[in-house]
């Protein structure tokens, strides 16, 4: 579960949630504004459950956000926001119809995956990362 592992940390404010749905020119769903009101840009170190890709470093905070929003026009474009990222620095996207995908830059071609139908399926798919070499 989640809630075991992930570390909280600041916690994003309805200002800064306004902020981002102005600039990305869509509603947040009610599952992520409620995830981030609490848990705010959260240390992770977990996997997705049946995914061989990296970990999920942590959450972006609300500047973090809205940084890559003012410095990429394609996410407006592409009606997502990067919710999550990695070591690598692939990152996890929220579209606006509330599914997440799995964006990976460091393999090339560029891909999209879609990973989760809604941000609470996704975190609920996030376990702890095993450090066993089996």
């Amino acid at each position: 579960m989640l809630e075991n592992f992930i570390k909280k940390r600041t916690p994003f404010t309805e200002e800064g949630l306004k902020k981002i749905e102005k600039i990305c020119s869509f509603d947040l769903p009610l599952d992520y504004k409620e995830f981030v009101k609490i848990h705010g840009n959260a240390f992770v170190g977990g996997v997705l459950d049946d995914q061989d890709g990296e970990p999920i470093d942590g959450f972006y905070s609300a500047d973090q956000i809205l940084r890559s929003l003012e410095l990429d026009p394609g996410y407006k474009k592409s009606k997502a926001i990067p919710i999550a990222d990695t070591a690598l620095g692939n990152y996890w996207a929220l579209a606006d119809d509330g599914s997440v995908y799995y964006e990976n830059y460091y393999e090339k071609p560029f891909s999209s995956t879609k990973v989760a139908s809604s941000f609470s399926e996704f975190t609920s798919r996030i376990v702890e990362e095993s450090w066993d070499d089996e």
